[in-house]
C-alpha cells in the first residue's frame, strides 16, 4: 500500500515538471520625486473582481516583485511612511505576462492618495518570448466556426492555418482548431496547454478545446526563448479558463446552422444535385460565483466556483457529402444491393 502511494506521488511530481506557469507577475521600482530608491515600501496588488490580494515589500534598491498572479484586472497600491499613498487602477494582467510597473511616491501623509487611472500602455520587458494574447473580449465577440477557442490562435503573429475551411466540431481531430504552424515550425509540433498544464503535448491535432464561454483568453507564444517553454518543436498555446468572482454571473447561448438558410455549393449545384440536408445546433450555458453557504461559510474574496456545459446536435457524419465534397454518400447508408448481401 505504501509503495502504491509513493509511486502515485512520484508520478504526480513528474507530471508537474512539464507544466508551464500561466500566472503573471508585476515588478518594478519604488522611487521618490528625485528618483531615489524607497526601501520597505508596501505594495499590494488586488484583483478587482475576486478581491484576491498579493503583496511585496520593496528592497533597499527600491525594487519589488509580486509573482504568481492569476490573469485579471488589478489595482496596485503602494505606501511608505512620509509619502502619499499611490494607487494605480485598471491594470490588466494576461497569461504569463510580466509587465514592469515603476511607482513614484510623492511627499505627504499616508492618508493622502495619488490615484492613477490612465497611463501609457504597459511594456513587457521581462519576458523573452514573442507572443500575443487573445483577450476575453475577443474570445467572446469574434465569430468562431464551431465555437473552438483554439481557432483564435490563427490571429497571432506568425500563426498560419494548415487546414482547409469547412465544418468544425469540437471533438474532431485535425480541425482548424489544431491545424496550424507557429513560427514556421511544422504543423502538429506545437505544445497546447490549459491553465499551464499539458494538453495533448507535441500533437496539436488531438488537443481538447473547452467551450468558448469557459475560456478567459488564449495566449500564443510564437517564438520561444524562455526557459519555461521549449518542450515542443513549435510554439506554445495556453488556454486560460474562466473562474468565479464575487458576483454571480453567467451566460446561455444557442447557435444553430441549417441548410434551409444556406445556398447550394457551386459544384453540387452545377451537377444538378440538391442541396445536402444539414442541421447543426450548438447550445450551452455557464454560471459562476462565490461559494456561499448561509450562516456557515462566505467565500467572497476567497473561494469561487464555475460551471460550464455544452451540448451538440449534428446531422453531418464524418463522411457525408458536406465533409467529403462528394455528392453521393457511400459509407453511412448501405445501398439496396448491399442490403441484399451483394457487396
Amino acid at each position: 500500500m505504501k509503495i502504491n502511494i509513493l509511486a502515485g506521488l512520484l508520478w504526480l511530481a513528474a507530471a508537474g515538471l512539464f507544466g508551464q506557469e500561466f500566472r503573471g507577475a508585476f515588478s518594478g521600482a519604488v522611487t521618490d520625486a528625485q528618483g531615489a530608491a524607497i526601501a520597505k515600501a508596501k505594495i499590494v496588488a488586488t484583483e478587482i473582481h475576486t478581491g484576491a490580494k498579493a503583496g511585496a515589500v520593496s528592497a533597499d534598491s527600491g525594487s519589488y516583485t509580486i509573482p504568481f498572479l492569476a490573469p485579471g484586472e488589478y489595482e496596485i497600491a503602494a505606501e511608505a511612511p512620509g509619502f502619499k499613498r499611490f494607487v494605480r487602477q485598471g491594470v490588466t494582467l494576461s497569461a504569463s505576462e510580466h509587465p514592469v510597473i515603476d511607482i513614484h511616491l510623492e511627499l505627504g501623509a499616508v492618508n493622502e492618495a495619488v490615484t492613477v487611472s490612465a497611463e501609457a500602455p504597459l511594456l513587457e520587458s521581462a519576458n523573452s518570448s514573442l507572443g500575443q494574447v487573445i483577450t476575453a473580449d475577443e474570445v467572446e465577440d469574434f465569430p468562431v466556426n464551431g465555437r473552438m477557442p483554439l481557432q483564435l490562435a490563427n490571429l497571432a503573429l506568425g500563426a498560419i492555418s494548415t487546414i482547409e475551411p469547412g465544418p468544425v466540431r469540437p471533438f474532431d481531430n485535425g480541425t482548424p482548431g489544431g491545424g496550424f504552424t507557429l513560427g514556421g515550425a511544422p504543423s502538429g509540433t506545437n505544445e497546447i496547454l490549459i491553465n499551464g498544464s499539458p494538453n495533448a503535448a507535441f500533437n496539436n491535432q488531438l488537443a481538447y478545446s473547452p467551450p468558448q464561454d469557459a475560456v478567459l483568453e488564449v495566449r500564443v507564444n510564437t517564438f520561444e526563448n524562455d526557459a519555461a517553454y521549449g518542450h515542443a518543436a513549435g510554439g506554445t498555446i495556453n488556454q486560460v479558463t474562466k473562474g468565479g468572482t464575487n458576483s454571480v454571473h453567467g451566460s446561455a447561448y444557442d447557435f444553430n446552422q441549417t441548410s434551409y438558410l444556406a445556398a447550394n455549393s457551386f459544384f453540387t449545384n452545377k451537377a444538378g444535385n440538391p442541396r445536402p440536408a444539414y442541421h447543426y445546433n450548438q447550445y450551452g450555458l455557464s454560471v459562476a460565483g462565490p461559494v456561499w453557504i448561509p450562516k456557515v461559510f462566505n467565500g467572497r474574496n476567497k473561494v469561487f466556483w464555475f460551471f460550464a456545459w455544452e451540448g451538440l446536435r449534428d446531422s453531418d457524419p464524418a463522411n457525408s457529402p458536406i465533409e467529403t465534397g462528394n455528392p453521393v454518400n457511400f459509407a453511412t447508408v448501405p445501398t439496396p444491393a448491399e442490403r441484399q448481401g451483394d457487396f
